[in-house]
């Protein structure tokens, strides 16, 4: 079993919105919730290079 830890960033998105990014550091994947304007989103997942 591993021990990798989950990390949550919330991205503001619009004026009243947010999405969220689950992700693990050690495991380099991502689920996004919510997703509503991109480029935040996708400047985030390739600086922690996240698939």
């Amino acid at each position: 079993m591993s021990n990798a830890q989950i990390k949550i960033k919330i991205v503001p998105q619009l004026k009243d919105n947010y999405s969220y990014i689950v992700y693990s550091d050690e495991k380099k994947l991502a689920v996004i919730i919510d997703p509503a304007e991109s480029t935040s989103i996708i400047d985030f997942i390739q600086k922690k290079s996240l698939t």
